[in-house]
This record gives structure tokens, sequence and C-alpha cells, in this order.
């Protein structure tokens, strides 16, 4: 929820076992991430003009790896183009709908 008040990307370099368990918010979330055991992670928004759609997380697992400072700016821009993405589908859809109300208000001829 940091990410979607602050409008900040969130990058955590090192997860713990214990920082794992304190992020599980909900029931089951807990066992998912002892599964898939990451090692790091990057959230950031997804910002389409005026408003936050969401977030995009990208999680480390298996390599240990850390997230470099390249891959948080890979991760801003994806982000950036898949909220674009989103606005744009969005804006079409109401577009639809405003055609179809329109041309069902136009009177049709015999």
């Amino acid at each position: 929820w940091q990410v979607l008040e602050t409008g900040q990307a969130r990058v955590v370099r090192d997860l713990t076992p214990q920082a794992l368990a304190d992020m599980a918010s909900e029931p089951g979330q807990a066992e998912l991430l002892a599964v898939l055991r990451p090692s790091a992670f990057v959230t950031v928004p997804l910002v389409a003009p005026g408003r936050t759609l969401g977030t995009l997380s990208i999680c480390i697992a298996e390599s240990g790896r850390q997230v470099a400072d390249d891959e948080v700016q890979l991760a801003r821009e994806l982000a950036g183009r898949a909220a674009v993405a989103l606005d744009h589908a969005r804006l079409l859809a109401r577009l639809r709908r405003d055609l179809d109300d329109a041309s069902s208000a136009v009177p049709t001829t015999p």
C-alpha cells in the first residue's frame, strides 16, 4: 500500500525470512512467499495522467541476486508504459460505450 499512497518505488534488496513473514497480509500469502522464497523485489506505481492505477511488482527468486539500480529504472519505465496502455484501453472502452449510446439515440428511418 505504501507505493500506492506515496507514488514512490519501493525496493527491497535483501529479503529476510522474517521480512517475508511480515509482508503477508492475507491468508495463504505467508505460505506462498515461503515457497517462492524471493530474495529481493521492486514495486513501482502504475501512473497514468492524473492518477495512480495500481502497482507493478517484480521479485527476484532462486538466484539470490539483488536488484540493480538500472533494473529499478527499467521497472519504472515498464510501469509507465503499462499505465499508459491501461489508460488508453479505459478511454477506448468509454469511447465505444459513448458511440453505442449515441447511435442508439439516433432514430432510424424505415
